[in-house]
């Protein structure tokens, strides 16, 4: 790789061919593991001066602190001397121009003279970009949040191309455009600097992606009030989503016993959050062990099942409602038993569950010299035993303790195909929904918590916040008089038309309309009255309730000349696109 390597270089007819003696080839897949055995003394080296040295690739960050600034110079000069008497002894060397100190502090007056490297003394400067998050010396987060903004909104409109308010792609891929791209990126990093959501200018930045989104799915008028738009599409704000993923990565990095609370600042999340504390407390199903399982674990076919010759043991997992639970059954050895868990136990650690108690019953009886079969019809559990690698305790729990019966035994961990009449899975199947139904959880068989389930926790209490919000909130008065709450089945339904349809019906339900009503609001008309009755305002409510003189279209579309209350999402929204249709009030404006 670094002695024998020939470069070709050409510029028209000239080639010039040489020898590299150092360097790594660009894109090599054994580059970034040659390049980390070389920094691996670096980062070693700078941890023995006391400097928290952090390396991501060739990007080196060094984290020095001291309430002196004359010792906060001198550590910082130590450091980086020793940098660069490591660099000149393997032949490398630090750019000083690209070399960057923030000095972070809260103090108004703070001067500390800058160290040296190479004889070329560095500045000190307001912020820096460290693995793509912007880091400013007060850490305001300001020019972080500004930058992710401007960098969503530009994906935005590189993708507006390829979509107009009635042409162009389907509201459900615009809206998958939003949620799968846009707002991952706009939320990066968000862990660190979630607390700046807390500032209400910071909200209104990151907020503006949303509005411009939901323009985009919707075509709505640009007076369409947010509010009614996020409850139509049962969307959350930005800002709520991105503290929603930061949630997540602190709990995963508790779970894996990689974070350190803290009673303010960004490491506060997860204090003031008793319901998710309490869940956390059940420590997490992951671990960084590699397990590579005995040879004799396999999968079965899809041929029709014949038990075996031998000591033959079922397994089974079930979930009902907020409970979890496991059964294990064998005809010889006569043993049938019904296991519970926590409710933060998924379908599939209910499998594993299952799997690891059989286990353990099998070395408590002491077995030795017999042929074991262990059967299961969760395929999703056995290919998890058959990983290499495997980051959860459970399923290394699993097979530690299915290599320690293979030790002094014959074993063999099959599938079977489920509610196929095989008897052993039918009896593993009812001690499971009884163990769900009846047999209260234990610590001899504990399941950790799993991020998914975490994950699913935090997401359904952001679903539950889209609702409540809408109920507390004011605003949107026209939209209420159509709408009584939002619903995911509604949001399905909307961002599942067309888009000339689902433009129309956004602008009738929220009343931002070209109706009379609507035109004397925004300066185009002089009189909101409804011209086929005369009675009251025009705008879609009163056109769809209670307007005399579309009586007959009503009858027609409605069974009815006067409703008194008509909720779309109670109602459905066909009878609002019909009726608007055959009113001839579906056509837009400019």
């Amino acid at each position: 790789m670094l002695r024998t390597r020939l470069v070709h270089s050409s510029l028209g007819d000239s080639t010039v061919r040489a020898l590299v003696g150092r360097g790594c080839p660009q894109g090599g897949v054994i580059s970034p593991l040659l390049w980390l055995l070389v920094a691996d003394g670096l980062l070693t080296g700078l941890e023995r001066l006391g400097v928290d040295a952090i390396g991501y690739a060739d990007d080196v960050a060094l984290l020095l602190s001291s309430r002196n600034e004359g010792i906060l110079h001198q550590r910082m000069q130590n450091a980086l001397d020793y940098v660069q008497q490591w660099c000149t002894s393997h032949g490398l060397r630090v750019n000083p121009s690209k070399t960057e100190m923030v000095l972070f502090t809260s103090r108004r007056r703070c001067v500390v003279r800058p160290p040296s490297i190479y004889d070329t003394v560095l500045g000190f400067s307001n912020e820096v970009k460290y693995l793509g998050v912007w880091l400013d010396r007060r850490l305001s987060w300001k020019k972080h949040i500004t930058m992710q903004t401007n960098k969503v909104i530009m994906t935005y409109w590189a993708c507006r191309r390829m979509f107009g308010s009635t042409w162009g792609l389907r509201p459900r891929i615009v809206k998958w455009i939003y949620t799968a791209i846009m707002l991952p990126q706009l939320a990066y990093a968000a862990v660190v600097w979630w607390t700046a959501m807390n500032k209400a200018c910071h909200r209104k930045t990151v907020d503006r992606t949303g509005r411009i989104a939901m323009l985009g799915i919707t075509g709505a008028l640009w007076t369409t009030p947010t509010s009614a738009l996020e409850a139509l599409l049962f969307l959350q704000p930005p800002h709520l989503h991105i503290k929603e993923v930061a949630m997540i990565s602190a709990a995963r990095l508790r779970l894996q016993g990689r974070w350190k609370e803290a009673s303010s600042g960004h490491a506060a999340m997860l204090t003031a959050d008793s319901e998710l504390r309490g869940l956390l407390s059940w420590g997490g199903d992951a671990c960084f062990k590699v397990n590579l399982g005995y040879g004799a674990t396999q999968l079965g076919s899809d041929r029709k099942w014949t038990p075996p010759t031998g000591l033959v043991w079922y397994t089974d997992g079930s979930r009902i409602g907020n409970r979890a639970g496991a059964g294990i059954w064998s005809e010889g050895p006569s043993i049938a038993r019904a296991l519970g868990f926590h409710p933060h136990t998924t379908m599939l650690q209910a499998e594993l569950a299952a799997l690891k108690a059989c286990a353990r019953e099998i070395l408590g009886r002491g077995d030795r010299g017999k042929k074991i079969y262990i059967c299961s019809d969760s395929r999703r559990a056995l290919r998890a035993l058959l990983k290499n690698e495997s980051c959860s305790r459970l399923v290394n729990d699993c097979t530690d303790l299915m290599e320690r019966v293979a030790s002094h035994n014959q074993l063999e961990v099959v599938w079977i195909p489920g509610h196929a009449g095989i008897l052993g899975n039918k009896k593993t199947d009812e001690l499971a929904k009884r163990g769900c139904l009846e047999v209260a959880p234990t610590e001899e068989n504990p399941v950790g918590v799993h991020i998914d389930f975490v994950k699913d926790m935090i997401w359904k209490r952001a679903e539950r916040g889209v609702v409540e919000r809408w109920r507390s909130e004011e605003g949107a008065k026209h939209t209420r008089t159509l709408f009584r709450e939002p619903s995911k089945q509604l949001a399905e339904m909307l961002v599942g038309l067309n888009r000339i349809q689902l433009r129309s019906l956004i602008g009738l339900i929220t009343g931002h309309w070209p109706l009379a009503s609507y035109l004397a609001k925004i300066g185009r008309g002089s009189d909101p009255t409804c011209p086929k009755c005369g009675l009251a305002d025009e705008n879609p409510h009163h056109l769809g309730t209670r307007c005399s003189g579309l009586d007959e279209i009503r009858w027609d579309v409605f069974g009815t000349t006067c409703i008194k209350d008509m909720y779309v999402d109670m109602d459905g929204i066909d009878g609002l696109y019909e009726f608007a249709r055959r009113a001839n009030i579906l056509a837009p404006i400019d």
